[in-house]
């Protein structure tokens, strides 16, 4: 129709990438069975020399979806995803409200730092 429309990108984030990968699984006669998530979930990846930041992607890619079903905690989390350092604020309030608190004497904190997370710090997200 001739009008301008601005699309924002960002490198290491894919957003539809769950339907594809279905086709792709149902066309290729070798699989047996696949198991896929949500497909409102956004797909993000680690970036080159980014390290260990596997969890706060996982975390990112579940408010992903919370977002976009507007499921439970939806409006705890902006337009666009958190960044690392916002996790990092979420998970560090966490335990001082009591949640997992044994997650900052194992780390020390992860407050500005490029420290990994595990599980019980992504699970906090599911009780938002």
């Amino acid at each position: 129709d001739g009008k301008l429309s601005r699309r924002e990108t960002v490198e290491n984030e894919t957003d539809n990438l769950i339907p594809i990968l279905a086709r792709l699984c149902e066309q290729d006669k070798s699989v047996k069975r696949a198991f896929f998530c949500s497909p409102k979930v956004r797909h993000i990846c680690k970036m080159s020399r980014e390290g260990g930041f596997c969890g706060y992607r996982n975390i990112q890619m579940l408010t992903s979806y919370l977002r976009k079903s507007r499921s439970y905690g939806y409006e705890h989390f902006p337009e666009k995803g958190p960044t690392i350092l916002d996790l990092q604020d979420m998970i560090e309030s966490a335990w001082d409200m009591g949640f997992n608190s044994v997650g900052r004497t194992e780390t020390g904190g992860i407050k500005d730092t490029r420290k990994f997370i595990g599980t019980p710090e992504v699970g906090f997200f599911s009780h938002i």
